[in-house]
């Protein structure tokens, strides 16, 4: 055995020494543990996601393209003049129908300052609003045309309320309100983007429209699909040429999200080949000033709605359209079919989680698991 040649206040003074070491040791091993753990933590949330529950909110006969969520409620606006509210939590349904001449089919939906706005397709063209809680409705603003056929509505964080339709002569029809939606006027066809022959919107999903802050953008499809930007509030429009599918009536644009101000996505394809897979999907990362198109093998076919995951730094995407419900990860690059459920129209986030989403005769509520 060897035998120590310190004193000891020499050795009294070394274990003190160690013990500050082991001190500066633990304390690096503890905070390596808890940043390791944090990492885990974020690594987890951030893992795809591998598959959905599904909860039935509303099965009955009613073709449902338009919804939105507030609170914990989400908003429905459909065929045959149907529109309603469910609560999420209790599940209580309120149904209206709204007091039109004949059945109706309502494909423009939006919540304002407590109110909601519900936009009809067709001749004539229907504006009614009513309270969020409670009952009752009136009629806002109407247009007589034959070729009249509103596609979107959709306000601004500004509080200016937006609708964009087909044209009835050349230019796009715009409808706008300034005052959080109690009145609305029709933009002169002379200060309106003026479209190509062939060139107009989808009313497909309620998508069409997306803003952030001053800046507005509208997307159109047809013999020509375009997305129109304007960054003082619809002063003035920019039309912006896309590679996407175009060039007959049933092909462009039918749905769009812009997670911020700079990063947008636009889907849609060919209507009448569902199963196309190229051409369905471009994304801009400069505020739209340029799309580049996405061309992968896995992509879904036609798209009727896109949105962006929130809290997913822009890279999540969720789509409905002919193939069911689908998911990519890494801003389009891999696809994934989560639900193989047909005629899905539209759909909305309530949270990271949870996704709502609606079609034909159905509205869901989807949990997202990344396990």
């Amino acid at each position: 055995m060897l035998k120590s040649k310190l004193s000891p206040h020499q050795l009294c003074l070394f274990s003190l020494e160690i013990q500050g070491i082991m001190r500066v040791f633990l304390g690096f091993f503890c905070g390596f543990l808890f940043w390791n753990c944090a990492s885990v933590t974020s690594s987890k949330d951030a893992q795809p996601i591998t598959r959905v529950t599904v909860d039935t909110l509303l099965f009955e006969t009613v073709s449902i393209r338009a919804i939105a969520v507030a609170e914990s409620s989400v908003f429905y606006a459909g065929s045959h003049s149907k529109l309603g509210r469910i609560d999420l939590v209790t599940r209580k349904h309120w149904p209206q129908t709204l007091p039109t001449a004949t059945p109706t089919e309502f494909r423009s939906l939006a919540l304002h300052q407590g109110k909601w706005f519900a936009l009809s397709i067709g001749n004539p063209a229907l504006l009614y609003s009513g309270p969020m809680e409670g009952e009752g409705n009136r009629l806002l603003y109407q247009e007589a045309h034959e070729k009249v056929f509103y596609d979107a509505l959709h306000f601004t964080a500004t509080g200016a309320g937006w609708a964009m339709g087909d044209p009835t002569e050349q230019a796009m029809a715009l409808l706008k309100s300034e005052d959080g939606g109690a009145h609305w006027y029709r933009i002169p066809e002379d200060k309106a983007p003026v479209l190509a022959p062939g060139e107009a919107a989808f009313a497909s999903s309620n998508t069409t429209i997306c803003s952030a802050g001053n800046t507005l953008w509208m997307f159109t499809g047809g013999m020509q699909s375009r997305v129109w930007r304007s960054t003082d509030e619809g002063k003035t429009w920019t039309s912006i040429a896309v590679p996407i599918a175009q060039g007959s009536a049933m092909e462009g644009i039918f749905s769009a999200d812009f997670y911020n101000a700079k990063i947008g996505v636009a889907a849609g394809g060919n209507y009448d080949q569902p199963a196309q897979t190229v051409g369905n999907l471009i994304y801009t990362s400069d505020g739209g000033s340029t799309w580049n198109p996405i061309d992968v093998p896995q992509e879904p076919g036609y798209i009727s709605g896109i949105q962006f995951i929130p809290s997913g730094e822009g890279k999540e995407w969720l789509t409905v359209g002919a193939g069911g419900l689908y998911y990519a990860f890494d801003q389009g690059k891999q696809w994934k079919c989560l639900w193989p459920e047909p005629q899905l129209y539209t759909l909305k986030f309530v949270d990271r989680q949870t996704v709502i989403v609606a079609g034909k005769n159905k509205i869901f509520r989807l949990r997202l698991h990344r396990n």
